[in-house]
């Protein structure tokens, strides 16, 4: 999906600069950087996913797989200093020496065909997304993702479709009205919605990088597949934290059924870790204490959580 929206965006940027060259349009130029900064985010993306496959070595012994959270990151700074600052200098002096839009069909040409490709570039990223399978809407799915990558794929569409909205309106009522400020206005808010979008991105890739816990629905999972175990008495406690999109270190607090010996319990452990990883294969790591529930309840009352 990444390498779809680096052709589809290097296409749309040469068409959108070459439309703001012959037009004087500050938004069609701001949806140039726009489409250029897209471009730029998806090339550092692609850089953290083959960072992020390196395997695990003695300094890093639980691998790389958090390299493609940092340079999200990284792709979230770049487009909030350089893409939304350079489209809000460039709108503020359409704004402050206002310069007549020309050749208007161009501009609008080149809006109609922007507009037509990313529509089908967001729709696969919101198929390609639990987008559409999830319930509770936007809001849960902003809180559950871990897949970065489909995140920011998806979140640089949508906004290039709002992006592209914005600037044709603010070319058709820049050279209806014979105000061209109107189009360096559209710029502007142009400029805003991708520093809204970086911080999103970034604020995302934050939560990841101190170590975002698994979801709900994946922490069920795994209680569900350690208690189908004769040997289980109860879970007492659950922590995860994720490596990467699909890479999980878990710790269990269990409770053993009364009566094993320490072979026995070794049984049990190796039997609950080929459980829980067959269950869930993103299960990277498990460990497990074995402790009482009386014991549990006494550190999760410490804990506070």
């Amino acid at each position: 999906m990444v390498l779809l929206g680096m052709g589809t965006d290097l296409a749309i940027a040469l068409l959108k600069f070459t439309a703001a060259s012959a037009t004087a349009s500050a938004s069609m130029f701001a949806e140039g950087m726009h489409s250029v900064m897209d471009l730029a985010t998806e090339a550092i993306l692609l850089y953290g996913l083959y960072a992020a496959r390196r395997p695990a070595n003695v300094e890093h012994q639980l691998g790389f797989g958090r390299e493609i959270f940092f340079w999200n990151f990284i792709a979230a700074l770049v487009l909030l200093a350089l893409g939304a600052g350079v489209t809000l200098h460039n709108a503020l002096r359409q704004v402050i020496h206002p310069r007549p839009l020309e050749d208007g069909w161009i501009n609008y040409a080149v809006l109609a065909t922007s507009f037509a490709v990313e529509a089908v570039i967001t729709c696969y990223a919101i198929r390609s997304s639990r987008l559409m399978r999830l319930r509770h809407g936007i809001r849960r799915y902003l809180m559950e993702v871990r897949d970065v990558t489909s995140l920011t794929v998806l979140a640089t569409s949508l906004a290039g479709l709002l992006g592209l909205a914005i600037a044709t309106i603010g070319t058709v009522s820049g050279a209806a009205f014979h105000r061209p400020v109107l189009d360096g206005l559209a710029s502007i808010l142009i400029a805003v919605l991708m520093g809204l979008t970086a911080l999103l991105l970034a604020g995302q890739s934050k939560s990841l990088l101190i170590g975002a816990a698994a979801t709900e629905d994946t922490v069920a999972d795994i209680k569900r597949a350690a208690t189908g175990l004769e040997e289980v008495r109860s879970i007492n406690g659950c922590l995860t934290v994720h490596l990467a999109a699909e890479q999980l270190l878990v710790g269990l607090s269990v409770s053993f059924s009364p009566g094993l010996d320490t072979a026995e319990v070794e049984a049990a452990v190796i039997k609950l870790e080929q459980a829980v990883k067959s269950c869930r294969p993103d299960v990277r790591f498990l460990f497990v204490r074995p402790e009482s529930v009386e014991t549990a309840d006494r550190r999760r009352r410490l804990r506070g959580w």
